[in-house]
């Protein structure tokens, strides 16, 4: 067997499909999935038998960092994606991807890997040990008076995005080329890496990251309203991007976060 990124457009086609089965993905969410995250010859690893069958993947984030009270975020392999199909399963292969990455890294000088499990318990058997836990809240705007003081500093504005009223791919475009939401979300984004760099193993976010958050399973969905009820996530990769068609526009002061949930792991030596 060997472990190794995949080699062309054939291998990384095998693998959107394993990945949209795995994942109980319909074609059109998964082609909303690859405009946002797409995967590469250079972000996408796989094990192969000695016939060259694809035998499960994984997609390793580019540019994958994490803050840990640092100016600068510390290069860490975020790995999402992990799929085989159902009858390459329970053969040991997904324990060999994650030794073919561990490798890798080491080679590359990269210390850390963080992921979402879908299951603790399968992942910890490879090492991984939970980072972070999180909690979720159903709230509603007008739930947020008593920030009485904050409310004097500043207001809640629809970003750009509410305006979009296509779906899937065309929503996620629409995003990307939006220059007004561009220079919103870098905004958000610059507040966002404020509050991340105080704080432990917070996620080095980009744009991209946050066009994702807008356009989520195929709609970016009505403007906010103060009626509407918002499912906040206090996790601070999650915090903002729950309110995503909101931005907290304040001349003074700084918005409340929650911390991170990810699970990480440091490759042995």
């Amino acid at each position: 067997m060997q472990y190794r990124a995949l080699a062309d457009q054939k291998e990384i086609e095998t693998y959107q499909e394993m990945v949209r089965l795995a994942f109980v993905e319909t074609p059109e969410d998964m082609r909303t999935w690859l405009a946002i995250h797409p995967f590469t010859l250079q972000n996408s690893r796989g094990l192969f038998d000695d016939e060259g069958t694809l035998l499960c993947g994984m997609e390793i984030i580019d540019g994958g960092a994490l803050y840990f009270r640092t100016e600068k975020p510390i290069p860490t392999a975020l790995i999402t994606a992990v799929a085989s199909p159902p009858e390459q399963r329970r053969r040991g292969y997904i324990r060999k991807l994650f030794e073919g990455m561990y490798d890798e890294q080491r080679q590359q000088g990269v210390a850390l890997t963080a992921l979402y499990p879908f299951y603790f318990p399968f992942y910890r058997a490879f090492g991984y040990e939970l980072a972070h836990d999180a909690a979720e809240y159903t709230v509603k705007i007008g739930q947020f008076k008593p920030w009485r003081e904050a409310a004097k500093r500043g207001r809640f504005v629809p970003l750009s995005s509410a305006a979009i009223r296509a779906e899937g791919v065309e929503a996620v475009e629409q995003a990307k080329n939006h220059p007004g939401l561009q220079a919103e979300l870098d905004t958000l984004n610059d507040l966002y890496t404020r509050w991340a760099s105080r704080n432990l193993g917070t996620i080095a976010r980009t744009r991209t990251w946050w066009v994702g958050k807008l356009v989520h399973k195929n709609s970016v969905g009505p403007p906010v309203t103060s009626s509407t009820i918002l499912k906040i996530k206090a996790t601070g990769c999650m915090k903002w991007s729950c309110m995503r068609c909101w931005l907290w526009i304040a001349p003074r002061g700084k918005p409340s976060t929650g911390s991170s949930t990810t699970t990480t792991r440091r490759p042995k030596r």
